[in-house]
């Protein structure tokens, strides 16, 4: 038969162990919510920049396809151009540039 000392020092031990076992618990939750925290911020800054880009590509495209807006000391917008839509879009308004002869 265990005496009354034993089993108080095998509940403190018992008691212990759980103790460190809900720290780890509580340590590995804090990290998933930080990990999740991060995930979120780098969402929203690729939702940013998308959006950033699209309106861009926005602005590019109504210069190319508005002759009106076009002026010989834009070659930067050709650059951006290249970098934003590709070549193939640009190429078709080359074309179309230089089929109406400009």
């Amino acid at each position: 038969m265990e005496s009354v000392e034993d089993v108080a020092a095998e509940l403190s031990r018992a008691y212990a162990e759980a103790r460190a076992h809900v720290r780890d618990r509580a340590g590995a939750v804090e990290k998933a919510r930080r990990a999740v925290d991060r995930a979120e911020q780098d969402q929203a800054v690729a939702l940013y920049r998308m959006t950033e880009r699209q309106r861009e590509i926005g602005v590019v495209r109504q210069v190319l396809h508005d002759r009106s807006k076009w002026r010989p000391d834009m070659e930067f917008l050709r650059r951006m151009a290249y970098r934003l839509l590709g070549d193939g879009e640009l190429d078709k308004w080359e074309a179309s540039d230089r089929s109406a002869g400009k």
